[in-house]
């Protein structure tokens, strides 16, 4: 299709987008073009122009992957991000963030590792682009002035097995209860169904898995 491989302005939730395809001159958002999505994975999805995974948003506790575009491989266009894990997508062209392009309002997110092909470097963004705003994220290199709300992180933050696509968070990471409490939390769960925040009175964590640990049981009573 010239624009979203999978489908176009719809509300996404919990879907799977595998290996969509974008084409021709307009080729944008490899899975989906214009609409939402929430608790959903993006993986191997391609758009020929930009946005490998998406074209404008909003994109809530999502997994953005492995995602391939010329430019901005993961979001392209406007786009509002809340916990999602967005790694080890790729684009082609110089001068463009392998992840996104500009505008992107991101709050408690993962963007890591996402690589340029022309030179294999890092480029998660564009420092240069003044249309940027991070919140509570982690990402390299750091925010600075206006792009900066605060609570930045540049820490590896080291998932459980990237090199198999599992994104959970190790205990060790720095992301774990390191995020910013919002509203849309309460009663609300990750991507994996496990509760957005724990414990229930903690902090968030950062990326689209909340990190429970292996030793929390549930506790029924009978009466």
């Amino acid at each position: 299709m010239g624009r979203a491989g999978a489908a176009r302005a719809v509300t996404a939730t919990n879907c799977l987008f595998v290996d969509n395809i974008a084409t021709n001159g307009n080729g944008y958002g490899g899975a989906l073009y214009e609409g939402s999505a929430e608790s959903c994975r993006f993986i191997g999805n391609i758009g020929t122009y930009g946005g490998g995974a998406f074209w404008t948003s909003p994109l809530v506790n999502c997994l953005i992957i492995s995602n391939y575009a010329n430019r901005a491989s993961a979001v392209h266009g406007s786009a509002v991000l809340l916990n999602c894990t967005v790694v080890a997508n790729m684009n082609t062209a110089s001068g463009g963030g392998a992840a996104f392009s500009d505008p992107v309002y991101a709050t408690n997110c993962i963007v890591w590792a996402n690589v340029q092909l022309s030179d294999g470097a890092t480029n998660n963004w564009v420092p240069s682009k003044p249309n940027y705003r991070f919140v509570h994220s982690c990402l390299s290199p750091l925010p600075t002035g206006d792009q900066d709300g605060g609570g930045n992180i540049d820490a590896n933050p080291r998932f459980v097995d990237a090199e198999n696509d599992n994104y959970q968070l190790r205990a060790s990471s720095p992301c774990v209860n390191t995020g910013m409490n919002m509203d849309w939390m309460v009663g609300a769960v990750d991507l994996d169904g496990q509760p957005r925040i724990f414990p229930a009175d903690g902090t968030v964590d950062m990326g689209a898995f909340e990190r429970i640990p292996s030793n929390t049981y549930t506790i029924l009573l009978v009466r």
